[in-house]
């Protein structure tokens, strides 16, 4: 075979390989996709901060009590949710705006936090757990007429 044919032949097929590489690169779910274990800090990519609330009126004392208690638990909810910014998964204020009102809320969402739901898998809290998350995710909305720390205006 001669240089410039091998060049011609060979070429195409660098090409197609590094393309293949790339794209295969480009659907991963990102670094630590399971690295730590199910449980563990690194199950869907490093734990990021959660984004200020945003424009969903919720208690910030409660807010900052369910933050403290995921990281006191080392739950990994904060890879996926945030209070009230977007995420990967539902605010938790949209998720107790969902739910507000309706019959047996909180053991409904205790049971999907605990069987997962959509996207999120089962798994990640224990029954107490999820059974205090659901309480501190509900207990989130700011009622009509309370400013930001609770008070009635």
């Amino acid at each position: 075979m001669s240089f410039p044919f091998k060049i011609f032949l060979f070429a195409p097929l660098v090409f197609l390989a590094g393309l293949s590489v790339a794209q295969a690169d480009s659907f991963s779910m990102g670094p630590g996709m399971m690295n730590g274990g199910m449980m563990g800090g690194g199950m869907m990519g490093s734990q990021g901060v959660p984004e200020e609330p945003s424009s969903m009126p919720v208690n910030p004392d409660h807010a900052e009590a369910l933050l403290s208690y995921i990281r006191s638990q080392n739950l990994v909810c904060l890879q996926c949710h945030s209070v009230s910014g977007s995420g990967f998964g539902p605010p938790f204020a949209l998720i107790a705006a969902t739910y507000a009102g309706k019959q047996g809320a909180q053991q409904t969402l205790a049971e999907h936090i605990l069987q997962g739901f959509g996207r999120m898998p089962p798994g990640l809290a224990t029954p107490a757990q999820a059974d205090q998350l659901a309480r501190m995710i509900l207990a989130l909305p700011r009622p009509n007429g309370e400013d930001e720390r609770g008070g009635k205006h």
